[in-house]
């Protein structure tokens, strides 16, 4: 890598010129909705051993479900309901069924890859500008994200729980150096 230039986790360049950080490498947060569901939410920018990984749990009192975007057509699946000789998570294979992946596979099984998310972003994107279909997400969404991360901003700083509209209430604790 050329002297001066960056990368993110393991591809960052060692020895070039260090320069302070402006932006939290790592996020936790609690969310609390109005449903009374709750959650908590990590980023981390540079977290070795991640080229690019994007995954989440849902767990509730009937079940858990978890994805992994490094195997984008698989879900894990628990339910509470499931006999006690089926322990621990089950995979369940996305297939020609599921959203846009027939539209490149016939078969379930065969992976996707983060590119070929692309082909369906600009499927979507052509048939909004064409008023085929609305586009999602849309400045809508992009201020209604915006908002959380600006209560995720003010909890951080005043270390008490910050409303998002009449839906989440956002927390962050003291940073690991406060």
């Amino acid at each position: 890598m050329p002297a001066g230039t960056f990368g993110y986790g393991e591809a960052a360049d060692r020895t070039a010129p260090g320069r302070a950080v402006e932006n939290d490498d790592v996020t936790i947060f609690l969310a609390r909705f109005a449903s009374g569901a709750i959650g908590s939410i990590e980023a981390h920018r540079s977290a070795a051993g991640r080229a690019y990984d994007l995954s989440f749990t849902l767990t509730g009192t009937k079940g858990a479900i978890r994805f992994d975007q490094q195997r984008m057509t698989q879900l894990e699946v628990r339910l509470a309901s499931d006999p006690a000789s089926m322990k621990g998570f089950r995979s369940l294979q996305l297939g020609p069924g599921d959203g846009d992946y027939g539209h490149l596979w016939p078969i379930a099984g065969i992976n996707l890859g983060i590119h070929d998310l692309k082909l369906f972003e600009a499927h979507d994107l052509l048939g909004a500008i064409a008023g085929a279909s609305p586009a999602w997400p849309d400045f809508r969404e992009g201020w209604r994200v915006e908002q959380v991360i600006d209560a995720v901003d003010e909890a951080a700083q005043s270390h008490e729980w910050v409303s998002v509209g009449a839906a989440t209430a956002i927390s962050r604790g003291p940073s690991p150096a406060a």
